[in-house]
């Protein structure tokens, strides 16, 4: 029963703060005072998106999947076309 409740409130807290990642610039733009909050939370996502930088979540539980063979792009895709080398 508590991991159902742990679960929501991973989720409670999670949902806001990626949506104030996203749209916290709009927020600020109304607010300019909020933008010293924004702009390191903005810094936080960039930096895990584009870097890879640690998530807090990946840490506390079991450690991201290793990336299988060419990456996320099935093999399908890989295949060379009929009649061409």
């Amino acid at each position: 029963m508590w991991y159902r409740i742990a679960a929501d409130l991973v989720v409670a807290v999670h949902l806001p703060f990626i949506c104030f990642v996203v749209g916290g610039a709009f927020l600020a733009w109304r607010w300019p005072k909020i933008i010293w909050v924004q702009l390191p939370v903005m810094v936080y996502g960039a930096l895990i998106e584009f870097i890879g930088f640690t998530v807090p979540a990946h840490a506390a539980g079991e450690p991201p999947a290793p990336p299988r063979g060419r990456g996320r792009v099935p093999r399908r895709v890989h295949r060379p076309l009929p009649g061409r080398a």
